[in-house]
């Protein structure tokens, strides 16, 4: 898949029609990658993620807990509280009608507590996580979007005990034409 992003880069360069590559064109990602974790303009934040407030969030740089690139979304929840990073989709309303599948890779020691999402009024989520201390790749069945009154991705980590989880490479990919 990486050679062939290469090539679709080298080909839309040489119609210079365009100055930089837009992954939702070529992946059909929503995020247009900024689900890679790889931006961080605020401290511990990746550029347009809305991190909850009862979890401690960080960038991760140490190599067996990135997945891609240089970094991921590092979180240890209290325990007590949801741990959510949300990236919302606006205008959420284009994408009425179309199947779509939340996709992240997730690192974590903890069975069963974490878990990908996209939420559009009714939640879809993935399998969670099966806490074996590598990455796995965690990914919603496609399901079709009616009438959204939001389009949000959410990378969580459920209430009960303390976890410490990474997500990287998250994406909110259309399964339709």
């Amino acid at each position: 898949l990486e050679e062939l992003i290469k090539e679709a880069v080298a080909s839309i360069s040489r119609w210079r029609l365009v100055s930089t590559v837009n992954r939702r064109l070529i992946l059909n990602d929503l995020l247009n990658g900024e689900g890679d974790m790889e931006t961080y303009t605020t401290a511990n934040v990746p550029d347009n993620w809305t991190l909850d407030g009862n979890s401690t969030w960080t960038e991760e740089t140490t190599a067996a807990k990135v997945r891609e690139g240089s970094s991921s979304l590092k979180v240890v929840t209290d325990g007590t509280n949801l741990g959510t990073a949300t990236y919302s989709i606006e205008p959420h309303y284009r994408f009425d009608t179309q199947s779509l599948i939340a996709k992240a890779w997730v690192w974590t020691a903890t069975a069963s507590r974490v878990e990908v999402l996209y939420d559009e009024g009714t939640e879809a989520k993935s399998s969670q996580h099966g806490g074996d201390s590598r990455w796995e790749l965690l990914e919603s069945s496609a399901t079709q979007v009616d009438d959204p009154s939001k389009l949000d991705l959410i990378c969580r980590v459920t209430a009960g005990s303390a976890v410490t989880a990474s997500f990287d490479h998250a994406r909110l990919i259309t399964a339709t034409d």
